[in-house]
């Protein structure tokens, strides 16, 4: 059983102690930390060396008597030594020792290889093994020791399995901070966007020869057009800057419009586009405060029972709610945009989403392939919900498509367009809806985009790694593609002799080599990269290559080519945005 693990310096100077069973007190364990500084003897002292063997009295040891005696026994590479029911074993790590404490009754060859593992952990743990970095690096060191120790029995692990317990790499971790730097950028657009079009009012202003002042409070009647609503389906009445008064009833009919507008269009959602006659007989008032002062309107809303989507979009913040008190006009308060939205987006906006989810093997065939995709339409213009998507005609056919209920299957497997059914009115507005979903599960390796082997081969100095990519697909343009080479424990840093194209980096900590293309398309499409691992023997250990890259092209070939407008009054194609995305949550070589 190991009753304790020590680091000391050269001279035998205790720097780091972590104790795993709870046999000993503090006192006992330091009182064994001292006389093994006062039984060790250096390597470079006379009458030591290897096979040597040594007997001194001991009066300073854990319940020991002035008679008690120690025997110490060392070799080159390992030294133990042992004293009445204690056992130390110890190596020299470069500028300390790092030594184990155990009973007498032990099987010391478990504990020279328990003793070697943690060894070789410590060298991995730090990069160069000083007093000054053990202490530096004790937390670290205490970590790995304690993956490998519990409750004073070694842990059947290996230095591999480790390294990926102490790299705590969760999943869920990474997708939570990639949602929050997203967050963060879209705030960050949407405050450029603010700035822009409040500089853009600014010089209208002037431009017409009017106060910019009155464009900060927002109640010029010279230019009410200026003032909308949340849903922009409304425009607020305006009134003269040195009025002192409001008429009530103005402002309850144009809270009345607002509230209902923003009613319709959340009870359509619940139908996918259907009405509801119970809109008309609600009836929102309006809460009097104090006599109304020139720069700032309070106004109180007071609401009933809220649906469950509109009580879900006031949560996520996509709709303001009922309860809140809203004021505007404030002469120092600039006007807060109310949706995050990208400069590029026009009204109506689709987005196209596709993951690749392989696993393709080392000598050739697909384990594992499965293609899946999605298609998202925001449509902010109430003008324009009354639409329909015509696809483009080169889609793929060999994937499997499902519409959302409310959309004509018909239309859409013969005709190729994404419409709503006969019947159903327009598309909700300000809402991000799916309306196509698609997947394809095939074993065939001319699937995928790009093509990548890596070829081990046995050299003088250990093993020699090429590994190449190949562009199947040469039509397509792959963007940051990253292909991730795990590397054998027991051997050297990579030594990189060759890359034709692309940069690459060394990652220590997760033993890796991560070679990064930024674009592989027509005029790239194929490369290599050659490396020497010196002490490598198992070709096994390159795999599984992680495969990583995004593109603007979709497998499916599902995109939108153009949208027109079904009003008889505005037919044509309207303007739309879109943004595809390829990516690879999953792709891997076993």
């Amino acid at each position: 059983m190991i009753i304790s693990v020590f680091i000391t310096n050269a001279h035998t100077k205790p720097l780091l102690c972590r104790q795993y069973t709870p046999t000993l007190s503090k006192a006992q364990l330091e009182s064994l930390l001292t006389t093994f500084a006062s039984l060790h003897t250096p390597p470079n002292s006379s009458g030591s060396g290897a096979g040597a063997s040594t007997t001194t009295t001991n009066t300073a040891s854990l319940g020991a008597t002035p008679s008690a005696t120690s025997t110490a026994k060392s070799s080159s590479h390992q030294s133990y030594i042992e004293i009445n029911e204690f056992r130390f074993v110890f190596v020299r790590c470069e500028d300390v020792y790092l030594g184990l404490i155990s009973d007498k009754y032990s099987n010391i060859i478990e504990d020279l290889d328990t003793l070697q593992l943690l060894s070789r952990v410590l060298k991995d743990t730090i990069e160069k093994v000083t007093p000054d970095n053990v202490i530096d690096f004790s937390f670290e060191v205490m970590f790995a020791f304690d993956e490998l120790i519990s409750l004073g029995y070694k842990e059947n692990l290996s230095l591999d399995q480790v390294r990926t317990i102490l790299e705590m790499d969760s999943h869920e971790e990474n997708l939570h901070n990639l949602i929050q730097q997203t967050r963060m950028e879209d705030a960050i657009k949407e405050g450029r966007k603010a700035a822009k079009e409040l500089a853009a009012k600014k010089r209208e202003y002037k431009r017409k020869g009017l106060d910019p002042e009155s464009f900060r409070t927002g109640i010029s009647s010279r230019d009410s057009s200026h003032i909308t609503s949340m849903s922009g389906n409304m425009s607020s009445s305006g009134f003269d800057s040195d009025s002192s008064s409001i008429g009530s009833s103005a402002m309850e009919d144009s809270f009345n419009k607002r509230v209902g507008s923003i009613r319709s269009e959340s009870d359509s959602m619940s139908g996918f586009g259907s009405t509801s006659a119970s809109n008309q007989s609600s009836r929102q008032t309006i809460q009097k405060k104090a006599p109304f002062k020139p720069k700032t309107i309070s106004i109180k809303k007071k609401g009933g029972a809220k649906s469950a989507l509109v009580q879900q979009l006031t949560e996520t913040g996509e709709m303001e709610s009922d309860d809140e008190e809203v004021e505007t006009g404030a002469a120092d308060q600039a006007p807060i945009p109310e949706a995050a939205v990208p400069l590029n987006q026009k009204s109506v906006h689709v987005k196209v989403e596709e993951g690749v989810f392989a696993e393709v093997s080392r000598e050739g065939g697909v384990n594992s392939l499965e293609v899946k995709g999605e298609m998202f339409l925001t449509i902010a213009d109430p003008e324009k919900t009354n639409v329909e998507l015509i696809l483009k005609e080169d889609r793929n056919s060999s994937f499997t498509c499902k519409t959302h209920p409310n959309i004509d299957k018909r239309r859409f497997n013969k005709e190729n367009i994404v419409a709503l059914k006969k019947g159903k009115s327009n598309f909700p507005t300000n809402l991000t809806l799916k309306i196509l979903t698609w997947r394809l599960q095939k074993e065939d390796e001319g699937v995928l985009p790009i093509s990548v082997s890596c070829w081990p081969s046995e050299s003088a100095k250990g093993m020699s790694v090429n590994v190449e990519y190949e562009l199947i697909h040469e039509e397509m343009t792959l963007e940051n593609v990253q292909i991730k080479i795990p590397l054998p424990a027991d051997a050297s840093p990579p030594e990189v002799s060759n890359v034709e194209t692309g940069t690459y980096k060394y990652d220590r900590h997760s033993n890796s080599l991560t070679w990064t293309l930024e674009t592989v398309d027509g005029e790239h499409a194929d490369g290599s990269i050659e490396f020497d691992m010196v002490g490598a023997s198992n070709d096994g250990a390159f795999f599984p290559l992680q495969i990583s890259f995004t593109s603007a092209q979709t497998l499916s070939g599902l995109e939108v080519d153009h949208v027109n407008m079904l009003d008889e009054d505005k037919e044509g194609e309207v303007e739309f945005s879109q943004e595809i995305t390829l990516n690879t949550p999953e792709y891997s070589i076993a």
